[in-house]
């Protein structure tokens, strides 16, 4: 199982698409962008399972956030060698997964994409626009994006920890995280305009899942208890549906930006942007967080590659940055990634078998 792990983002392609093959998908392949300097196109791959006119979908999405497209890829191929391909023929439904929705951000050991867009701030849902930050951020931009090459004796861990016990962590989080669109060189970074990635997503995701019951999970890492995982719901959800949810899919379910959870509200995620457009669909969309090291240490991770990237030169301290941010977001143990690994696995299961129940609660609902 631990085979599945990529060296880089080319040999993950490869091997999903020989997985999607190996089970008679259809496969599709979308370039984001192309040159030597990438080793060819780096797409978006899609591949596609069932029937054609499906009662329900099951949506498996991976590498939004770039780096934390190894775990993604890794959980994507090996739940493909194992899916029955006519159990889900026979049940009228359809499987789709979409792989490497940020390929230049795998491909070159980042987080977000080859404009510096964290592409979950990038999906604006109708009457938002790519402009504004929050004054807190404005304040922290000295600490967050120093605009100087890395150094060890920077002294981020004083800073790191004043700024908690000035804001207390979850605020301190939220101030970071939420997004921000004026910081062009700035971590979480949104865009000034739709990116490419996010472009193919928004034009073709309601023709890939065609169900009228959908389950989307959209998968990560960095955020949570190490090797353990939470499912995060965007929008407006009732605590009966939290509570459907949590009976099908385990216990770990909270509302995106809770106050007391491990998440923060955020402007232009792809949950609430697909959710947006999803019409009559029955769309039910998770983002899946599976926890790596401490929030100190990968925010640390994510201002030193940043850093690294925009202000040095030298190819040594980049590596170095880059290593530990996939460190960060996709451990080398061997312990966390069987663990993992054996969690998502059993966490797609189970939203396949939840996937065809949605019919027959749409229809008690109604009732």
């Amino acid at each position: 199982m631990l085979g599945i792990y990529p060296a880089n983002y080319h040999e993950a392609r490869d091997l999903f698409r020989q997985a999607a093959q190996d089970l008679g998908a259809h496969l599709e392949n979308h370039v984001v962008l192309s040159g030597a300097e990438y080793g060819g196109d780096l797409t978006i791959d899609v591949a596609v399972v069932g029937v054609e006119d499906p009662t329900w979908s099951l949506v498996v999405s991976s590498g939004l956030h770039g780096v934390e497209g190894f775990f993604g890829s890794a959980l994507q191929t090996a739940y493909l060698r194992q899916v029955q391909r006519q159990d889900v023929i026979d049940s009228k439904g359809q499987l789709v997964l979409i792989h490497a929705i940020n390929p230049f951000g795998f491909f070159a050991l980042r987080r977000v994409n080859e404009d510096n867009v964290d592409l979950n701030r990038n999906f604006l849902v109708t009457g938002e626009t790519y402009s504004g930050s929050s004054q807190l951020y404005k304040d922290l931009d000295g600490f967050l994006n120093p605009a100087s090459p890395p150094h060890q004796f920077d002294g981020y861990l004083v800073k790191a920890l004043w700024n908690i016990g000035r804001f207390g962590y979850s605020k301190l989080k939220q101030i970071v995280a939420e997004g921000q669109y004026d910081y062009l060189k700035g971590i979480f970074f949104g865009g000034h305009k739709t990116a490419q990635s996010a472009a193919i997503i928004e034009t073709h995701i309601l023709r890939w899942a065609r169900g009228r019951h959908v389950v989307h999970l959209d998968f990560h890492t960095g955020l949570g208890k190490r090797g353990k995982y939470k499912l995060l719901v965007p929008g407006k959800r009732s605590q009966t549906d939290l509570t459907y949810y949590s009976s099908l899919l385990g216990p770990k379910i909270e509302h995106l930006g809770s106050d007391r959870g491990i998440a923060y509200k955020t402007k232009g995620d792809f949950g609430q942007y697909v959710l947006s457009i999803s019409g009559t669909t029955d769309y039910h969309f998770f983002f899946a967080e599976f926890g790596t090291y401490s929030g100190i240490r990968v925010l640390k991770a994510l201002r030193t590659e940043n850093q690294a990237f925009f202000f040095s030169s030298q190819p040594g301290v980049r590596e170095r940055a880059r290593a530990e941010l996939l460190e960060c977001f996709c451990p080398r143990s061997l312990v966390w990634r069987q663990s993992v690994t054996k969690q998502g696995l059993q966490l797609l299961q189970a939203a396949e078998k939840m996937a065809p129940l949605l019919g027959s609660r749409a229809m008690l609902d109604a009732t």
